[in-house]
């Protein structure tokens, strides 16, 4: 339940916030380049353009795919947490003290791996 409340919060974001906004930053290219073909450049800043947009395209898709891979180990983490509250008296009562924290702990480490993962991502973008 707090994943998918999370997910529909970001969608809700999405939707308010840069959807609308790439919809137009698209057609403002097309309508661009023919400007660019037509200027002092000509067909080379037009082709300039088309490959400065293939280039962006590949770190967006690479940037997306990082993302999502944390976010699921991010909810993957909330799992956990929610699981071991609810059954935070039976792990007193049955699990050894010494190896309470162990699958957190493994938890914790993917999801620092992810969030590594992500920021070299965003930082090849930026």
């Amino acid at each position: 339940m707090l994943g998918r409340n999370d997910r529909a919060e970001s969608l809700e974001q999405l939707a308010l916030g840069g959807g609308f906004l790439s919809v137009l930053a698209l057609l403002e290219l097309a309508f661009v380049m023919p400007v660019l073909a037509a200027g002092a450049g000509g067909f080379a800043h037009a082709a300039l353009l088309v490959v400065w947009l293939a280039v962006s395209a590949v770190l967006g898709l690479r940037l997306a795919g990082a993302r999502r891979r944390w976010t699921d180990e991010r909810l993957a983490l909330t799992g956990l947490t929610v699981e071991h509250i609810v059954g935070h008296r039976t792990r007193l009562a049955q699990e050894l003290p010494d190896r309470w924290h162990d699958s957190e702990d493994e938890a914790l480490a993917r999801y620092l791996d992810r969030s590594v993962d992500l920021d070299r991502a965003r930082s090849r973008c930026s």
